[in-house]
Formats: C-alpha cells, sequence, structure tokens
C-alpha cells in the first residue's frame, strides 16, 4: 500500500530560459529567411540591358533594356546613412522603372546612373 505519490509539476518545463528562447526562435528564423532574400535579389547593369534578379527558394529574373536614363532619386534613412544602404528610385528611358529597396552604397550607383542621363537633345519628342 502506497503512502505517498510524488508527482512532477507541469511548471516545471515552463521556465524563463524556455519562455525566452521560444519567443525568440521564431523571429530569428524569419530573420534569417528575410537575410537571404535581400542577399539573393540584385540587379546587373549591362551596355544594353539591365537583369534584376530576386528569390532564393524560387528565383525570379527580369531583364529589359537599357537604353538611357531619365532620373534617379535616392532616398538615405538615418540607419541607411549609418549602415551605407539606401533606396532608389530609377526611372529608365522606355516603360521599366526600378524602386529599389535596401541598395548596398547606394551613392556609388546614383553616380554611374548619372553618367547614363539621356540628355534632351539625345531624345527623339515630336510633338504632334
Amino acid at each position: 500500500m502506497q503512502e505517498y505519490v510524488a508527482k512532477k509539476s507541469a511548471w516545471c518545463c515552463i521556465s524563463f530560459w524556455w519562455i525566452v528562447s521560444c519567443i525568440l526562435i521564431i523571429p530569428i528564423i524569419f530573420l534569417v529567411f528575410r537575410i537571404l532574400a535581400a542577399k539573393a535579389e540584385k540587379i546587373t547593369f549591362y551596355s544594353d540591358k539591365v537583369v534584376w534578379e530576386k528569390g532564393f527558394l524560387s528565383k525570379k529574373v527580369k531583364t529589359f533594356a537599357f537604353t538611357g536614363v531619365f532620373s534617379v532619386d535616392i532616398e538615405k534613412t538615418l540607419f541607411g546613412r549609418i549602415f551605407k544602404y539606401g533606396h532608389l528610385n530609377i526611372d529608365f528611358v522606355g516603360k521599366c522603372d526600378i524602386n529599389t529597396l535596401y541598395i548596398k552604397e547606394p551613392d556609388k550607383l546614383v553616380q554611374y546612373l548619372e553618367s547614363k542621363i539621356v540628355k534632351k537633345q539625345d531624345t527623339n519628342i515630336h510633338m504632334l
């Protein structure tokens, strides 16, 4: 005949470090996926075309003609200035425009694109 049975409490499974690790593990997984997605995106400029590649699990590649640039706008936040990234809006000659976020060293890209800006006398715009 039993006189006493000692049982463990379910509360022993829930400790401070268990809660902290559960709270942190999901955001860390999402952070890793965001970093991988950001590192997988790149825009490559050639003399006659632009190739925009996105995605690390499923790849998306967009290619369009590069005949020139009308304008380039750059926006840098406080963190962007500190960590050297920025957002660019590139208005290409033709139909395609690119709105990029978090471009590394945006000043170098702006300098490159400004050398490709189309002058007014280079365009053939006829008014009807």
